[in-house]
């Protein structure tokens, strides 16, 4: 696996692939884990659902890790970004706050 980096501003443009800090536990099926994704900046939310294990990485814990998300756009301060696997909390895209994504997320180096 390649090395990871924060994130720059100029990378938040479409078709960027961005790897977002999540809890993992185990999915329905082995090829999937669930994922929950604490947006703590601006209005407060919870992303869940279930995501394949070939877009989850593992974190430094058991229970954390990163998953990858698309950007499809990035407008007033918030970016769309795409999951593969099935979103329950909202539809997929989901819009997060450019800054928040800016904090958390890494991009492959």
């Amino acid at each position: 696996m390649s090395k990871l980096a924060a994130v720059r501003p100029a990378a938040l443009k479409a078709g960027s692939v961005v790897w977002i800090p999540c809890e993992l536990t185990n999915g329905i099926f082995p090829s999937e884990q669930s994922v929950k994704i604490e947006v703590n900046m601006g209005e407060r939310e919870t992303i869940f659902g279930f995501i394949p294990r070939d877009d989850i990485r593992a974190g430094e814990r058991l229970n954390l890790g990163l998953v990858r998300a698309v950007i499809l756009n990035a407008t007033n301060g918030k970016v769309a970004v795409l999951f593969r696997g099935d979103i329950l909390s909202q539809s997929n895209p989901v819009l997060v706050p450019r800054e928040w994504l800016l904090k958390v997320a890494k991009v492959e180096a």
